[in-house]
């Protein structure tokens, strides 16, 4: 059985550790198939003098027989940049999110 408590708690770890501003953490839509869980967290931090946007999704699949998915993705966009980039970061996020889908229903 997989730690989901563990696993929602410790979603935005990679933007906590980088002191993030403005985390927020949501369910990412998944059928409902035992054993699965998908989030993703957003949030800004500053580094080199610049404010960055940063997004980290990870998703989880356990299967019978002690196999198992795991799929942790990461954006890093200067935050000027944001806005211009959205069609593409909305692209590569749900690119990523199709792939599991696939391999979870196979």
């Amino acid at each position: 059985m997989l730690p989901f408590d563990v696993i929602r708690d410790e979603a935005d770890r990679t933007l906590r550790d980088l002191r993030a501003t403005g985390i927020n953490t949501q369910d990412v839509a998944l059928p409902p198939v035992p054993g699965t869980i998908a989030l993703r967290s957003s949030g800004y931090f500053n580094t080199a003098g610049l404010q960055v946007w940063a997004q980290h999704s990870t998703y989880v699949a356990n299967y019978d027989k002690g196999r198992g998915l795991l799929i942790l993705h990461d954006l890093f966009i200067e935050s000027r940049s944001l806005e211009r980039l959205r069609d593409n970061i909305i692209a590569l996020s749900d690119a990523v999110h199709h792939a599991f889908l696939t391999a979870i229903a196979g």
